[in-house]
């Protein structure tokens, strides 16, 4: 991966993470955006990155996004309780790696 392509990811991790920290994004959106970013900056060892990946493998289930116009509304409607009860029992924990996070991808240079 270039100089270039890491910039953006990281760009893209950071932006996820000041829109968590500003609850502009829920806990299940930026989880994915930052278990995405994982891979594409080759933290996959990285220990700040793992709340996230514990939050997306529990939420994984949840539609987000363009795929919601494939459901049923009242499937929808039914996972979007679910999924709002999950960001409320994983926020604090979310809020507070992400701050931890922050100051990593804040901290590197490629």
């Amino acid at each position: 991966m270039s100089s270039t392509q890491k910039l953006q990811s990281l760009s893209t991790l950071s932006e996820a993470l000041e829109r968590l920290l500003a609850s502009g994004i829920g806990v299940v959106e930026a989880s994915r955006i930052v278990t995405s970013s994982r891979f594409a900056l080759g933290q996959e060892n990285n220990p700040l990155f793992i709340p996230f990946v514990g939050i997306d493998s529990e939420t994984d289930k949840f539609p987000l996004g363009s795929v919601c116009e494939l459901w049923a509304p009242d499937a929808l409607v039914r996972y979007d309780q679910e999924r709002e009860a999950a960001e409320q029992h994983y926020t604090a924990w979310a809020m507070e790696s992400a701050k931890a996070l922050l100051a990593w991808a804040h901290s590197q240079e490629f």
